[in-house]
């Protein structure tokens, strides 16, 4: 009886050995996904900082090209304001009305 208690009582002591040992592996285990998360909210991070400097860098480059056209039309109705043009296109009209009369005579022949 003495010795059928003393095997139980190892037993229960291997048992509870093994049991810690589990435990603490399955802390480990918790930290160690805990440490790959951190590094892996780490690379996210630079992930998306990189990703938005590219949109800013992208935005930046079509506003300035937004600029240089607003300029150029700028430049463009400035003359257009002040009647230069004009006479550019009174001459288009006038040919395309010499033009237009000369198809019509050739037309009519």
């Amino acid at each position: 009886m003495l010795q059928e208690e003393f095997r139980n009582l190892c037993d229960e002591i291997e048992i509870a050995t093994a049991l810690d040992k589990v435990d603490q592996f399955a802390e480990e285990q918790t930290l160690d996904v805990l440490s790959s998360d951190k590094t892996s909210i780490e690379d996210i991070k630079e992930r998306i900082s990189k990703e938005k400097k590219d949109e800013i860098e992208l935005l930046k480059g079509l506003l300035e090209k937004t600029q240089e056209r607003n300029n150029a039309m700028k430049a463009r109705i400035e003359p257009l304001k002040q009647g230069e043009d004009f006479n550019d296109t009174r001459d288009v009209l006038t040919k395309l009305k010499e033009w237009n009369s000369a198809c019509q005579s050739c037309n009519d022949h």
